[in-house]
């Protein structure tokens, strides 16, 4: 059982390696690496026998550790680290599930000499992994590994936020990247693919500051904004690889607001009832995703970016339908979508469709058959078959007056607009 939980982690992260960089990934390299491994899930087996003495085991991983590492040195070859710091932090968090509460300063110093020893290998021994991927790619990853036992640990033991642990780790990494920026052009070796994971840890722990400094929701719009500073640095850098990310951290975004999200209207405390935690929860999402949209590279890529911009305006959409509902709700109670109820949310509605579907119209103006464009005028017509097949005859005479008018005037300026777009085109 424990070598099968031990082999899951690597074959998920080489299975990642060679989605993300797929001509430089071989059977060889997951083979050298799981030998790496072997060693570390011996050690975890026979540490399993004596839990309590499990403390004593890091400073033996602190030994393979190094071993690995001078392996590499005398071979050149980065191929053994990342089976290592599998290994390692296969040990580190089983020692942490074991409670080291007896002893946590010497937990976390050895938590951070098992991390750091990957880290610094490429900066010490510069000429020596100059151009190796592996290595720089471990500097950056034992980093996350560090900074996640770390963080659990803070927050077990210490009951404290790690937002200011974030920082510290995103300092480092940016440092990191700014003393890498002169060592070569991009054009040139393996420059964009260093600077792309050194780069990528340090955005990562800036974004990471904001949730974990302040709790609450933040954790979706942390991610969110990870996404979008990846695609931003993919076109300084051009690597696949930051796109892939970014793509993947935003597809998880979306479907963690969507499915996880607390559809519960807030409680009227004074001020604007819209201005809620779903305008950020929805709202810098969507943004992030439709500039992921706008700034991806290469733009021959339109799957990717169609995606993005399906998902951003979906969002955007769903966002608009539960503001009309908080502002609609009596204190504080589940959202109700009412879009074919009550007499006065449900020509709001109308009007929230109607509008929606003129915005993706300009959007969309200039593309022939653009799905955008498609999207608009099928929003439009749903808007209007909704208005006289159902709002009409719920409306009182006053308000069904005021109804059409409404609808009616944005008719009245989406012609308007178009008219101005013709001449101009």
């Amino acid at each position: 059982v424990v070598l099968c939980l031990g082999l899951l982690p690597v074959f998920f992260i080489f299975g990642v390696t060679r989605w993300v960089m797929p001509s430089r990934f071989d059977s060889a390299n997951l083979a050298v690496s799981l030998s790496a491994l072997m060693p570390y899930l011996l050690t975890l087996s026979v540490a399993g026998r004596m839990p309590e003495k499990f403390l004593l085991i890091l400073p033996f991983v602190l030994g393979l550790n190094v071993l690995c590492l001078f392996l590499s040195y005398i071979y050149q070859s980065g191929k053994i680290l990342p089976g290592a710091l599998v290994g390692s932090v296969l040990l580190q968090l089983t020692c942490f599930l074991g409670n080291p509460e007896s002893n946590l300063p010497a937990f976390i110093s050895l938590v951070i000499a098992l991390n750091a020893v990957f880290m610094l290998l490429p900066f010490v021994f510069k000429q020596r992994f100059f151009n190796d991927r592996f290595a720089w790619a471990m500097a950056a990853v034992s980093g996350l590994a560090a900074f996640v036992m770390l963080h659990l640990t803070l927050d077990r033991y210490y009951d404290v936020h790690s937002g200011l642990l974030a920082a510290l780790f995103a300092l480092i990494y940016f440092t990191a990247t700014y003393l890498t920026l002169s060592w070569q052009p991009l054009e040139e070796g393996i420059q964009r693919s260093r600077l792309a994971w050194l780069a990528g840890a340090g955005l990562f722990f800036f974004t990471a500051f904001f949730p974990l400094q302040f709790s609450g929701r933040w954790v979706d719009v942390a991610w969110a904004l990870e996404g979008a500073a990846l695609v931003w640095l993919n076109r300084k850098l051009l690597h696949k690889g930051l796109t892939r990310t970014a793509f993947v951290l935003l597809g998880i975004v979306f479907l963690r607001v969507l499915f996880c999200t607390q559809y519960t209207v807030p409680a009227n405390e004074g001020g604007l009832l819209f201005i809620n935690h779903f305008l950020y929860e929805f709202g810098i999402p969507a943004a992030a995703m439709l500039y992921a949209a706008c700034a991806w590279k290469p733009q021959e890529e339109a799957g990717f970016i169609a995606c993005l911009k399906g998902l951003g305006g979906l969002l955007l959409f769903i966002l608009m339908h539960i503001e009309i509902a908080v502002c609609f709700s009596q204190g504080e109670s589940a959202i109700n979508l009412d879009v074919f109820g009550s007499f006065n949310s449900a020509i709001v509605y109308t009007l929230g469709w109607t509008v929606f579907g003129a915005a993706c119209l300009f959007l969309g103006w200039g593309k022939e058959k653009s799905f955008l464009s498609k999207i608009g005028w099928m929003l439009i017509g749903l808007a209007l078959f909704k208005l006289f097949f159902s709002d009409v005859w719920a409306l009182e005479g006053g308000y069904r007056i005021i109804g059409l008018f409404g609808v009616s005037i944005v008719l009245i300026g989406i012609s308007f607009v178009f008219q101005m777009l013709r001449k101009k085109s």
